[in-house]
């Protein structure tokens, strides 16, 4: 797995533990610990966890990077306020 994309999935699950607390949206902030001139893109899948999550379209895709800042997403849950939701 790329470093880039490692990284956005650290940082999207530490997110999503942070936001379970209420389940009308996840707020995603994807930072970067390098230097954005090595960043090669980041993906954002959504969707229920398991092994198909790899496997779906991006939901949001970027390469923009200023100060370590790549960008953020807000994400609403469609299924009960208990579902489990892959990022």
């Amino acid at each position: 797995m790329p470093a880039a994309r490692w990284l956005a999935s650290m940082v999207v699950l530490s997110a999503l533990v942070a936001s379970c607390r209420s389940a009308t949206e996840v707020v995603v902030v994807v930072d970067l610990d390098f230097d954005c001139r090595d960043l090669h893109g980041v993906n954002v899948s959504v969707g229920e966890l398991g092994s198909s999550l790899e496997q779906k379209r991006a939901a949001s895709t970027s390469s923009a990077c200023v100060g370590g800042h790549v960008g953020a997403l807000v994400v609403v849950p469609s299924g009960s306020k208990d579902s489990i939701v892959g990022i």
